[in-house]
């Protein structure tokens, strides 16, 4: 694992996109800049049309999604699409939220809890992209989520972890319903999740005392039966701890043994 120099130090929030080695990064902070690096360089792209921060994303960088935030003064339903050259406005969210968690596709994407400004706790609402519309989904997740992350996940196989106050919970949707998956090691709120639902990493965040480097790995058996695949949780390990403990208020992208994030907290270096 390198690190690499990102050119907007303390910029917080924004959500990325791809591997490792070919990711956009944007939005936070109430910025409309996007930045993608191509594994040696980064390189300014078109802005955003909504500036805002703590927003959900997902897909590759050429093909990008941003959802929900915050723009400083309210709660964001707002959607935008990246299709390599520019953002576009998209359906917005039913339910405005921020820290949402993010994930699928430009054409089918998801949305899985997040704060809508109701009272202290997180919501357990959870929305699908087809494209055109967003559409409440059937089911919700079992507990309010806010703060949480993501490993790179479809409409039909998702998992979201931990969360705010500092949580270890996993659940897991197989595009039918939420269940519960095994604890995570270390307790967090605001980690960075990567990877595959299969094949998941999450590390840093904040345990509710102070911010941690700690990195977990989550291995799932994935079953094929004849009309739909469900994954069976396995545990989490721990994994190599990160340079510059922080919370996931910045990018990542990446699978699980080959991942980025910007650090919020202190720098903005990628591990």
């Amino acid at each position: 694992m390198g690190t690499f120099a990102y050119p907007y130090p303390g910029r917080s929030a924004g959500a990325g996109g791809a591997d490792s080695e070919d990711f956009i990064v944007f939005g936070g902070n109430l910025h409309t800049c996007s930045t993608r690096w191509n594994g040696s360089s980064w390189a300014a792209t078109s802005a955003m049309i909504c500036a805002r921060y703590y927003l959900g994303g997902s897909g590759t960088s050429n093909s990008t999604a941003a959802v929900g935030g915050y723009n400083g003064s309210a709660y964001a339903g707002k959607h935008e699409i990246w299709d390599g050259t520019n953002w576009t406005a998209a359906g917005s969210l039913n339910d405005a939220r921020y820290e949402t968690c993010g994930g699928g596709t430009t054409n089918a994407g998801i949305a899985a809890g997040g704060h809508t400004g109701t009272g202290p706790a997180g919501t357990t609402c959870h929305e699908q992209f087809n494209g055109s519309v967003w559409l409440e989904a059937a089911s919700s997740l079992n507990t309010k989520k806010q703060h949480g992350s993501t490993s790179n996940g479809t409409q039909n196989d998702f998992s979201v972890f931990a969360g705010s106050p500092a949580s270890a919970l996993t659940e897991n949707y197989n595009g039918v319903q939420w269940t519960e998956g095994p604890n995570m090691i270390q307790q967090r709120y605001a980690p960075v999740g990567a990877g595959t639902p299969t094949a998941g990493i999450v590390f840093g965040g904040h345990n509710g005392t102070g911010y941690v480097a700690c990195t977990e790995e989550y291995t799932g058996t994935e079953v094929n039966l004849a009309t739909y695949t469900c994954t069976l949780s396995s545990a989490w390990s721990s994994g190599g701890a990160m340079i510059t403990a922080g919370a996931g208020y910045g990018a990542r992208a990446g699978i699980q043994n080959a991942y980025a994030h910007m650090v919020t907290v202190a720098d903005t270096d990628s591990h």
